[in-house]
């Protein structure tokens, strides 16, 4: 099982694999999925959708997976926390919301690239990119770094 059943449905699943000839040969192989899954609450908005993350190192074939303890759970990868910055400033105005339908790519260097529509609170979708250049281990958005909206509507 890749979904660790820590919240409720798994749904959209999207895989890519990491070529051969990457930064690191210990990622050539590496299977990277991504999915939408309903959270049990997050900051006191009940049932929203985030997207997840999960990784097999391409020595398992597909055996082993980056969430595969109880006590790890999946890798949570977008965040209900995040704002859409307008004018090139974070604002306060329109919070996220669901996170849904993501897909994953990963390049000839073997940084996984992962985008998803994100719902906010003003009823607007926007599309999200994030990216981790270290084999699935950290990823924008967190650690000090920014998912980046790539759609804009004009409000």
């Amino acid at each position: 099982m890749v979904s660790y059943d820590d919240d409720w449905s798994a749904h959209h699943p999207s895989i890519a694999a990491t070529p051969p000839g990457s930064i690191d040969p210990a990622w050539d192989g590496t299977m990277h999925v991504v999915w939408d899954e309903q959270n049990d609450a997050d900051a006191g908005i009940p049932h929203t959708y985030e997207i997840h993350y999960s990784s097999s190192p391409g020595s398992t074939g597909g055996r082993q997976w980056s969430n595969d303890e109880p006590a790890e759970g999946d890798k949570i990868i977008s965040s209900t926390a995040r704002q859409k910055s307008g004018g090139g400033a974070q604002t306060n105005e329109y919070f996220s919301l669901d996170a849904l339908d993501p897909s994953i790519a990963v390049d000839r260097l073997g940084f996984v690239h992962v985008v998803w529509r994100q719902l906010y609170d003003d009823g607007s979708w926007e599309i999200i990119y994030s990216r981790s250049t270290d084999n699935g281990i950290q990823w924008t958005g967190f650690a000090g770094g920014a998912d980046k909206v790539i759609s804009h509507r004009n409000v």
